[in-house]
């Protein structure tokens, strides 16, 4: 705030506002810059009273102003998305930082999802990349870049070999067939060669494959989500809710 007294006073000049005070200034060339710090002022509206002290041409005199000091603080947007799951285009959302009461300094941003259909399953994931913190510097607005990824359905197929029932039985008729007398070998040589029959005669059907089981994997559940960022500097945080359409 400058304070100006026609003529060139001299004297001093103090600023007061509820329990602020910013002292004795000197008046220079018949004025003062007063520089108030940030916070020392109660948010709303303030009465400013300045006080002139005289001197031997100008008598004292005091005069008042009225300020609205606003808060500093943070306002968050984001622009809605709509995607079908596994999309890896459209799916960003421009996340805006807008100061407020003269903020600067470092922003770091989160998301989480905070709202979704009933029984959601494979949920969709939220990513800042390289732009998780942003920083202001000034009264322009800040962008990240938020990322959301989701999941298509999918449908697998495990197979397992079947064994056949008749395997044993096909053994047994092949053993019979092959002339194998019991009465010129011994019964052991001839359980050899069943066994062995046997064992031959599944591994090849068991070769033929078997039944299918499918296994399924549903994907991002269609439905509207509530995506809530949240950006956060020292103590100062601020929230808002994007809106996340999964097709």
């Amino acid at each position: 705030m400058t304070v100006a007294v026609s003529g060139n006073p001299t004297g001093t000049v103090a600023l007061t506002s509820g329990s602020y005070s910013s002292g004795v200034i000197a008046l220079n060339s018949g004025s003062a810059s007063i520089l108030i710090p940030a916070g020392a002022l109660a948010v709303g509206n303030d009465t400013l009273t300045v006080s002139y002290s005289g001197d031997s041409n100008y008598i004292a005199n005091s005069g008042t102003a009225s300020v609205l000091v606003v808060p500093q603080g943070l306002a968050i947007s984001g622009t809605a998305v709509t995607v079908a799951p596994g999309d890896v285009t459209g799916n960003t959302s421009t996340i805006t930082v807008t100061p407020t009461g003269g903020f600067t300094g470092n922003v770091v941003l989160t998301a989480a999802i905070t709202s979704s259909p009933s029984g959601a399953q494979d949920l969709p994931g939220l990513n800042f990349g390289t732009t998780s913190q942003i920083s202001i510097t000034g009264t322009s607005a800040g962008t990240a870049t938020l990322t959301i990824f989701t999941t298509v359905a999918s449908v697998g197929k495990l197979s397992y070999p079947k064994v056949r029932w008749y395997a044993a039985g096909a053994a047994l008729v092949c053993f019979l067939l092959s002339g194998v007398s019991l009465r010129r070998r011994s019964l052991w040589q001839g359980l050899a060669m069943f066994v062995f029959i046997a064992i031959f005669v599944g591994g090849l059907s068991s070769c033929g494959g078997g039944s299918n089981s499918i296994v399924s994997n549903p994907g991002t559940t269609a439905g509207a989500y509530t995506i809530t960022v949240t950006g956060t500097s020292g103590a100062l945080t601020a929230q808002n809710t994007i809106n996340l359409t999964v097709q």
